[in-house]
């Protein structure tokens, strides 16, 4: 998301310059694009890097500061105060800021929040005491066409098999192993099913051993670009227990793909009941299992939804749309 406002930005005549830590996927990324500065990293309030940015912002001649990541406040907050320059830090998950002297103090200068769901924006609001008045509601937003007009991938699977995918940095907290739980049940009621996992994270060995013996599950590991993966999904499987946005159920509703999700966090914003998915509660391997099932089996009610979906993420989740609401945002903020 980082990388997409600011390109976007500069693309709309912008002077965007880019503050990351050396040697990082981003600083290597951004580097074909966008002006970046590798300064940031260290403890918290490192004295070195909160002065190095200072004197970045000064040279620049920085208007406003944005932050994306959940630890750049801890050195740009300081630095932005010190050469007085207003900051905006987008929070984006749905968990509440620490309470503590220390992190009250540090975004007490800051001049607005970007929440990226209602649900984190009132997360902030009844945890964090943030004034509704200073959040400003920004969804995420892509390039919808680009994910629409993308091939489907080869899965490697058997002609007329049906996959269901979780796409996603495979960690405790994105319902790994109520999926887990609940795949048994779908393989033994949809026998040309199989579940296609893409994605790397903490938890990677224990959802392998909890899914060792269960059937048909092919693991594709990292995929740089998730497009022609989820364009060869029956259904998405998103059984999070909190998000910030639900960014891969609106990617893959984009490319015509249907959703089932828990009904908590931000998600029931992304995925609609009967509409565009189908939400269930979560923490509920039987639930998931079934909802699953119902749009294996039931093929035109599957093409319904995913066309109602993708008809949604144009409307709602076009990357042109959320620029427009970063650039008003900015812009206010720095007269």
């Amino acid at each position: 998301m980082t990388l997409a406002v600011g390109e976007g930005l500069r693309v709309r005549g912008h002077k965007v310059t880019l503050f990351c830590r050396a040697g990082s996927p981003l600083h290597q990324r951004a580097e074909r694009s966008l002006p970046c500065v590798p300064i940031l990293g260290g403890m918290d309030l490192s004295p070195r890097t909160v002065a190095r940015s200072a004197a970045a912002l000064r040279r620049f001649r920085a208007e406003v500061v944005v932050t994306f990541a959940v630890k750049d406040p801890r050195w740009l907050v300081p630095a932005a105060r010190w050469v007085g320059v207003p900051v905006v830090v987008r929070h984006p998950m749905d968990r509440p800021l620490p309470r503590t002297p220390y992190h009250r103090a540090l975004y007490a200068g800051v001049e607005r929040w970007v929440a990226n769901s209602e649900a984190t924006r009132a997360t902030l609001q009844r945890t964090a005491g943030v004034p509704r008045e200073r959040i400003v509601l920004i969804r995420n937003g892509f390039d919808v066409e680009r994910w629409a007009a993308a091939p489907p991938a080869d899965l490697g699977l058997p002609p007329g098999a049906r996959a269901v995918g979780f796409v996603g940095r495979l960690e405790r907290r994105k319902g790994l192993f109520e999926l887990a739980l609940a795949w048994p049940r779908v393989a033994a009621r949809i026998p040309d099913a199989y579940l296609v996992i893409a994605g790397v994270g903490p938890d990677e060995e224990a959802f392998r051993a909890a899914l060792a013996a269960a059937p048909r599950v092919r693991w594709l590991g990292f995929v740089a670009d998730p497009a022609p993966v989820l364009r060869a999904l029956a259904v998405l499987a998103m059984p999070s227990h909190f998000e910030g946005f639900g960014l891969a159920a609106a990617e893959a509703l984009a490319v015509g793909v249907p959703v089932v999700a828990t009904a908590t966090s931000s998600l029931p914003e992304v995925v609609a009941h009967e509409r565009t998915g189908l939400l269930v509660p979560p923490h509920d391997p039987d639930a998931l299992a079934a909802a699953l099932i119902r749009l294996l089996e039931d093929e035109p009610l599957r093409i319904r939804l995913g066309a109602a979906g993708a008809a949604e993420a144009r409307a709602r989740f076009a990357l042109d749309r959320m620029l427009d609401e970063f650039e008003a945002l900015l812009l206010e903020v720095a007269r």
